[in-house]
């Protein structure tokens, strides 16, 4: 569900900060999703089997269990690392039994607990995706830029004062590596820093309990770990490092930051990845993100190219055939024509036919291959493939040194003309081409 409509955030006049609402429910038509609350005594049947509309928890699947005053009791099971209890553990796992049903178990492959006691605990139990887990299911968009799940990164500090609860100057080993509005972990505590070196070399100005966190007490000596990233999910909430935009503007002029995100259900997540620091490495070597726009066109392009893969393959070998049978061609080079001499390669790597080929004109002279690309009514002369617009691009245009498409490397011969057969119609496209050619 979309949760713009709640960001307050406005950026303060001193200092430069975003001030607003940085935590918000995640939901889809209404319904939490990757955490559940459950009241057992109208939620749990005499089966031990737990009713939740919709919970998308799949069997096998690890869940944390947090319980309400006391825990839920079981019948007596040994559990590993903790041996006999009868109290249902932290750690849990699914079996799901249908859409709205499941039960869990200790194990993963094990059998479902018996529930034996339901009563005098509390109302609000709750089942959830294990934290970490929970961001590699998601992918969340604030103003169409994707965000970066919290990760660890591979730096450590300590402490070299105690800290208590309400502290908000901490002393460190180091803080070399540490700069304004860089995030630290120590236990499940995350201290966002505000200032570095203020009053003192090695002390930074802290926001304790950072992200959905609870401030703690920690000794002298205690590892903090940094940590990036832009969110992080718990509880069924999601909890932004800074608050979103909040509404700004004057009456319809108005506008606010967009919020979209999607999470993905399956088992198994082992091949799941989080890019971690993807601006200060990959994103600088491979360019910026696409814009909005650009990133619509896109998703269009996917949805015609098998269409018009398809047509490519039935149009160009009947445009190849006509060249090849052409006097003012040399020479066709398309690994689906009958003269290809490396067609066992071609049998083994390429489904059908492309649209991609080239030509030799039967003649050396400028003027005249100029002349047959001018000519050409409805190709364009261009670099890019796959469209619905036929192309071609002559190997002489690089001969020119005033041309952006001069090149230093190894030249082809300057007859050779590259060809894209878009979706135009086959006869109109042989056509043009027997015009242009019968003008050398």
């Amino acid at each position: 569900d979309d949760v713009s409509d709640q960001f307050t955030g406005f950026t303060t006049s001193t200092g430069g900060g975003i001030v607003g609402l940085s935590t918000f429910p995640l939901k889809n038509n209404g319904s939490p999703l990757l955490h559940h609350v459950v009241n057992p005594t109208t939620s749990i049947d005499s089966n031990s089997i737990i009713t939740v509309v919709g919970h998308n928890f799949n069997t096998g699947e690890a869940l944390q269990y947090t319980p309400s005053t006391g825990r839920l009791g079981i019948v007596t099971t040994s559990v590993p690392g903790i041996g006999n209890t009868n109290l249902l553990p932290e750690k849990v796992f699914a079996i799901k039994d249908s859409e709205n049903t499941f039960k869990v178990s200790v194990t993963q492959a094990g059998t479902a607990v018996t529930f034996s006691n339901k009563t005098g605990i509390g109302l609000t139990h709750a089942f959830e995706v294990d934290k970490d887990l929970a961001l590699t299911r998601a992918i969340i968009t604030i103003d169409n830029v994707i965000q970066s799940p919290i990760t660890k990164k591979v730096i450590s500090v300590g402490l070299a004062t105690a800290v208590g609860i309400g502290s908000t100057e901490i002393f460190m080993d180091d803080i070399s590596n540490i700069a304004g509005n860089s995030l630290l972990k120590s236990d499940d505590e995350i201290i966002k820093v505000s200032s570095v070196g203020i009053g003192s070399t090695n002390s930074v100005q802290v926001i304790r309990g950072a992200m959905g966190t609870v401030a703690a007490a920690h000794t002298v000596g205690a590892g903090l770990s940094v940590v990036s990233g832009d969110y992080r999910i718990s509880g069924g909430n999601i909890h932004f490092k800074d608050a979103p935009y909040g509404l700004t503007g004057i009456g319809t002029l108005g506008t606010r930051s967009s919020f979209a995100g999607r999470i993905f259900y399956r088992l198994n997540y082992d091949n799941n990845k989080i890019i971690d620091d993807i601006y200060n490495s990959e994103f600088k070597l491979l360019g910026g993100v696409l814009s909005p726009f650009n990133s619509w066109l896109f998703i269009n392009g996917l949805r015609t190219l098998k269409i018009r893969m398809n047509y490519g393959s039935e149009s160009t070998p009947k445009v190849v055939r006509f060249l090849e049978d052409h006097s003012k061609v040399k020479k066709v080079f398309y690994p689906h024509s009958e003269n290809y001499d490396q067609k066992e390669l071609v049998k083994k790597y390429l489904k059908k036919p492309c649209g991609q080929f080239t030509i030799e004109l039967n003649t050396d002279n400028d003027k005249k291959i100029e002349k047959f690309c001018n000519k050409l009514k409805y190709f364009k002369m261009a670099a890019s493939w796959g469209g619905h617009e036929s192309l071609i691009f002559p190997e002489i245009a690089r001969y020119n040194l005033e041309s952006k498409y001069y090149s230093k490397t190894e030249l082809l011969p300057k007859n050779y003309v590259r060809f894209y057969i878009g979706l135009e119609n086959t006869d109109e496209i042989i056509n043009d081409l027997s015009d242009a050619l019968n003008e050398i």
